[in-house]
């Protein structure tokens, strides 16, 4: 009795030493895993940082390009409005000329 008491003791011991060895695999495993996708983890933040920087900056230069274009586009509108001014002048004075002219 206690020889098969031994014998089933060393058997279910071989059993457990076998579960143990498949599960400290899978362990294995499963930390390579969680190692791999931490580094892509890090590497896609990274790259998100980055766009967002980016984004950033090219907010800045539309931003600077629109005041740019603001103020060119105001100056267009003072010449313009400066040489109607000019144009009016220009016809009145013509009109004096020709009234002087009579």
């Amino acid at each position: 009795r206690l020889r098969n008491d031994l014998n089933a003791g060393k058997r279910r011991n071989e059993i457990l030493g076998t579960d143990v060895a498949k599960l400290e695999g899978e362990i294995g495993e499963l930390e390579l895993k969680n190692q791999t996708s931490t580094q892509a983890l890090k590497v896609l933040v990274k790259d998100k940082e980055d766009k967002m920087v980016s984004h950033d900056v090219l907010k800045l230069e539309v931003k600077k390009l629109r005041e740019q274009l603001s103020a060119v586009v105001d100056e267009t509108f003072g010449l313009d409005n400066r040489k109607a001014q000019l144009q009016l002048s220009m016809e009145e004075r013509q009109r004096e000329v020709a009234v002087h002219a009579e």
